[in-house]
């Protein structure tokens, strides 16, 4: 009986969808304060209607640091308890280790990009009024890595299937 092994495929979509999840984020803040900066510069927005943009923008950094610390700790659930349902057996111990030393390099590849996007001085004082995300995406690398121990501690744990 064959059965869907997509579960290497499943991890790097999600590490990449949180990459990306934590550049958007940065960039809509920059939209957003940009905006916020350009209409209050306008004056042809009153002032009850600029009191909305401005509330919303000092509660966008606490909003979105939530979103992305539970889509953070959603894919972490996700990708160990879908490894639980993955045939595995000891034989494969290999390919894990080189799936390892892939998703190493690629995650610290994105680790680099992220401190290049948001070392700019456009992004600088926008990525500065977060923590949990600059934190996450500086040490992106050692959380892919913890990430996969734990799932082939999941993945390697169990009974094989022969």
């Amino acid at each position: 009986m064959k059965q869907n092994k997509k579960g290497i495929i499943d991890m790097l979509f999600f590490v990449i969808a949180l990459f990306v999840l934590a550049i958007l984020i940065i960039s809509s803040y920059f939209i957003l304060s940009e905006t916020e900066t350009k209409m209050n510069e306008s004056g042809v927005i009153e002032d009850s209607e600029l009191t909305i943009l401005t509330d919303f923008k000092s509660d966008y950094v606490g909003i979105t640091e939530f979103i992305f610390t539970a889509s953070l700790f959603g894919i972490v659930i996700f990708v160990i308890v879908s490894s639980f349902f993955i045939r595995s057996h000891p034989a494969l111990i290999m390919v894990g280790i080189l799936a390892l030393i892939i998703f190493g390099y690629f995650a610290l590849i994105l680790s680099g990009t992220w401190s290049e996007i948001v070392g700019t001085a456009q992004f600088a004082p926008y990525e500065s009024q977060y923590t949990i995300i600059p934190y996450v995406m500086e040490n992106f690398h050692y959380f892919v890595l913890a990430l996969f121990t734990l799932v082939a501690i999941v993945f390697y744990g169990k009974k094989p299937d022969i």
